[in-house]
């Protein structure tokens, strides 16, 4: 499969490069407009836990976006099939596809609002699949670097996000205490814009450190909070 994968990438090169200038600006947005339904449904597929499928029809979006170099959703290809394999459990392969979405982020002359948020997606991808492998300070890295471009782009849910992931890594270091602050201001920005998910995984994780931190009764309280804002969202 690698090798078919190798083939189907340096196909894809050659072709942008001897008939990308050949092909119309019709036939562009057409491959454009097939990468981005791909995509979405290689999403689609991963969210019902289709895997095998979803990788199959991610690999075929990317090619795509490669034939006509179109750079932001080659990008979010690379994320999602990362993604994808870190679901999987296969590492090295996200850690890979992740890489090569940064790389194409960085190199990337566009400054549009998608163009600054694929980074930082590309950023968070790593960072999880280092905070997996048990690389904290890469993870950390990657984390405080996504943090920053969230806030640049005023994104209060990437914000919540990566104080999260930060906390987490605060929390594997032993470093409780610093660990909830990074979690409340998760929690804060959560409240701020009314997302029921992240505030349940906050009073989770609320919950963790109470538990670390010998308060039984303050650590059922938390995850009792936790379950009845999660149980109603229907996520099993």
């Amino acid at each position: 499969m690698n090798y078919l994968y190798l083939f189907v990438c340096l196909f894809a090169l050659v072709g942008c490069s001897l008939s990308g200038s050949r092909m119309s600006d019709e036939q562009q947005d057409a491959l454009r407009q097939e990468a981005i339904s791909l995509r979405q449904k290689g999403k689609t597929l991963r969210e019902k836990s289709d895997f095998g499928q979803a990788l199959e029809v991610q690999q075929e979006a990317l090619n795509k976006a490669l034939l006509i170099s179109d750079s932001l959703e080659v990008v979010q290809d690379y994320n999602q099939l990362g993604t994808t394999f870190r679901r999987l459990g296969r590492l090295e392969e996200a850690l890979s596809f992740h890489y090569k979405a940064l790389t194409w982020a960085e190199e990337c002359s566009d400054t549009s609002y998608q163009a600054r948020k694929n980074l930082v997606v590309s950023l968070n991808g790593l960072g999880n699949v280092h905070l997996i492998l048990g690389n904290n300070q890469e993870a950390e890295v990657c984390f405080r670097r996504a943090l920053a471009g969230e806030t640049a782009l005023n994104s209060t849910l990437g914000q919540a996000i990566n104080f999260a992931n930060i906390g987490s890594i605060m929390e594997a270091r032993g470093e409780l205490d610093s660990a909830k602050i990074y979690y409340q201001q998760s929690l804060k920005r959560n409240q701020e814009i009314g997302n029921q998910l992240g505030i349940g995984l906050c009073h989770t994780y609320f919950g963790g450190l109470a538990d670390r931190m010998g308060n039984p009764k303050l650590a059922l309280l938390e995850y009792q909070t936790s379950y009845q804002i999660l149980e109603p969202l229907g996520d099993d």
